[in-house]
């Protein structure tokens, strides 16, 4: 654990994300993306927190200047103190229609 000049211990943290898309043709895509991150809050609360995502997107362009798609999501979020642990779950889907002028 790294501490500052004082002794205290200091806050840690890190996180990840990733993007892959691809096209199955020029007006059809598929993206899928995730991403993991890590915080420890060692200076007060002793609170550490994990959260993780993954989700996906359609997009298809049936005409030049339209764009519809459809994405779904999965989340997980956790965090530990001293005296609380809790565990958030979430998924969320979302259909858009763009026109762009």
């Amino acid at each position: 654990n790294a501490a500052d000049t004082a002794g205290n211990k200091q806050n840690a943290g890190y996180s990840i994300a990733a993007t892959l898309v691809y096209a199955f043709a020029d007006n059809v895509s598929f993206g899928i993306d995730g991403g993991y991150a890590k915080f420890d809050d060692r200076a007060a609360a002793d609170l550490d927190s994990t959260v993780w995502g993954v989700g996906g997107t359609l997009k298809y362009k049936p005409v030049k200047n339209f764009e519809v798609s459809a994405g779904v999501g999965y989340s997980k979020y956790n965090y530990d103190a001293a005296d609380t642990n809790s565990d958030e779950d979430g998924f969320d889907a979302k259909l858009r229609l763009r026109r762009y002028f």
